[in-house]
């Protein structure tokens, strides 16, 4: 009997100490409350600051692999200036515009390929720089050359050259390079405007282009004053747009632009990118 009641008395203080120890540690208890939080900002926040390191260092390394990786345009591209001095030589006196890891570049090409690109094109849009006599008269002879040439690498027909007939839209039958186009057996086209307002030249022939052009065929218009890399390359965009066709040399029929006489050597570089515009297709320099 007193036995039985021994174990009931042990029984009884048992659990009473156990529900004081738990009690003493009861996290929602007053005296323990600021422990509680400490335990948990211990635990929890440096697992936050974790995640928010690794989604921090990752967005880091992932800028920094595109920044490595990819040639990536700067903040402000539209006011981006890009120059290149021109080194013209009697080797060296035709370039065409090329891209070296990315970054656009004039490298030097032989005139037979320049002739070759331009036999391709479907409409040719000659920037005259000025650059030689002055008042002109050298870039008009250097436009008369490269028509010339043109016409007899057409005529020649030689391996990647598009069969077909070259032609030059000119003010007048009186104007100096209509009457050596004439003489070289390229085809003349009269429109009044189209040296003073080449725009609307454009629009003329962008509704009679399959009128006054057959398959193959490639027009040069005449030539006008270079306004530099940022107010031609514009004119380019937009005539590409008015007579829909495609820019470059990447693909017969298209559209190409040449600088004639442009901005040469290390004095006078030429801008290859300037406001986000590109300059010409291909450069010639008379080298006379």
């Amino acid at each position: 009997m007193l036995s039985m009641k021994s174990t009931i008395l042990t029984t009884i203080l048992f659990f009473y100490y156990c529900s004081t120890f738990v009690s003493s540690y009861n996290p929602h208890a007053v005296g323990n409350t600021d422990r509680f939080n400490i335990h948990a900002a211990e635990i929890t926040t440096p697992d936050k600051n974790r995640r928010a390191f690794l989604i921090s260092s990752s967005s880091s390394i992932a800028g920094w692999a595109t920044l490595t990786g990819t040639n990536v345009e700067p903040a402000n591209a539209a006011e981006s200036t890009i120059t290149q001095s021109i080194d013209v030589s009697p080797l060296a006196h035709t370039f065409i515009l090329s891209s070296t890891k990315g970054e656009p570049k004039a490298k030097p090409i032989r005139e037979n390929d320049a002739t070759r690109i331009l036999t391709n094109a479907r409409v040719v849009l000659v920037f005259d720089g000025g650059n030689v006599g002055g008042d002109g008269i050298g870039s008009i002879r250097t436009v008369q050359q490269i028509l010339d040439l043109t016409e007899r690498r057409k005529a020649g027909q030689g391996p990647g050259v598009t069969p077909g007939k070259v032609k030059v839209i000119v003010p007048s039958t009186s104007d100096a390079i209509a009457k050596a186009a004439v003489e070289s057996g390229v085809g003349v086209i009269i429109n009044s405007k189209v040296g003073s307002n080449p725009s609307d030249a454009l629009k003329t022939l962008a509704t009679d282009i399959n009128k006054v052009l057959e398959d193959g065929d490639v027009v040069f218009l005449y030539p006008q004053l270079s306004k530099g890399t940022y107010n031609d390359g514009k004119f380019v965009q937009e005539a590409a747009s008015t007579v829909n066709l495609p820019i470059g040399s990447a693909k017969s029929g298209g559209l190409v632009s040449i600088l004639v006489n442009g901005p040469k050597g290390s004095s006078n570089p030429l801008k290859i990118v300037d406001g986000g515009y590109e300059t010409c297709t291909l450069m010639w320099y008379d080298i006379e």
